[in-house]
């Protein structure tokens, strides 16, 4: 895909979040993508040729930004034992760019498309391949991850009253990558 088409194509799912944080997930239609992005909607088609390509799109967007923080994380660690668990840590705990909630506003197109479901699916295999070989327990790992995916979980979806503050849980995290932990 050449430079141009990859701009377009960013427009155009940035153009979906949009609409889908200021009016919510039953109104990304193409028509309201196209709108937003201030594009013909033969201009979405031709890189999106459906609603369920446009939203495997953002999905592999949003994928693609959290995983690309991770990588930064990995990249910064020196220490081999733990490290992507620590990086999966950090950048779960961190500030997202884009608000989680936009996230879950796909959770129902997920649900009722298998071709949908197939890309977490694909990104849980990653991750656990991933952190299988990271040093650690594989369940530590495991746990780990549930924990970090349970956090954002409950941060996209605004729900209060942790039992403690994220800083001590990110900490206790950190803590279960190292030796011994």
């Amino acid at each position: 895909m050449g430079r141009k088409a990859q701009v377009t194509r960013e427009k155009l799912i940035e153009a979906a979040l949009m609409v889908l944080r200021e009016r919510g997930g039953n109104h990304v239609t193409l028509e309201a993508v196209a709108a937003q992005a201030e594009v013909s909607k033969g201009g979405l088609l031709h890189h999106f040729p459906n609603k369920e390509a446009l939203i495997a799109g953002i999905i592999r967007y949003l994928y693609g930004l959290f995983n690309a923080r991770v990588e930064r994380y990995y990249a910064d660690d020196n220490d081999p034992v733990g490290r992507w668990s620590r990086a999966y840590i950090h950048a779960s705990f961190d500030e997202f760019e884009v608000p989680l909630q936009a996230l879950v506003g796909l959770f129902p197109y997920v649900d009722e498309s298998d071709p949908l479901r197939e890309i977490p699916q694909e990104d849980l295999r990653m991750w656990s391949a991933r952190l299988a070989e990271d040093g650690i327990p594989h369940a530590r790992a495991t746990v780990i991850r549930l924990a970090c995916d349970s956090f954002w979980t409950e941060r996209a979806l605004n729900v209060e009253g942790q039992a403690a503050p994220s800083d001590d849980v990110r900490t206790e995290l950190l803590r279960l990558t190292r030796q011994g932990g």
